[in-house]
């Protein structure tokens, strides 16, 4: 079963590199980086696009997103991280 807290995470990076929910769970399989932030291990079940997608749809609809961000964001700030919107770019030839 997909823990709640690996949702949350998940929005984090999708929202700082502007990722859409394909593009999230598309990272998720083929980022070590990504599965080591969301504290994934090999025997976790992955999230796919649809339960990304339903789980933002209940944090909007609740307003919990704003809650979210906004205590993300002071938790960053009170230690000095600053988060800029990156790009992912894909280097294959």
């Amino acid at each position: 079963m997909i823990q709640p807290s690996y949702l949350i995470k998940i929005l984090l990076p999708q929202k700082w590199f502007g990722l859409s929910n394909s593009e999230a769970e598309e990272q998720i399989y083929n980022r070590r980086s990504f599965q080591d932030f969301l504290g994934l291990t090999s025997n976790d079940d992955i999230p796919d696009e649809t339960t990304i997608c339903r789980f933002r749809k209940v944090l909007f609809e609740k307003k919990f997103e704003q809650v979210c961000f906004k205590k993300v964001k002071k938790q960053l700030e009170k230690n000095s991280v600053a988060i800029t919107r990156g790009k992912i770019v894909d280097a294959n030839i």
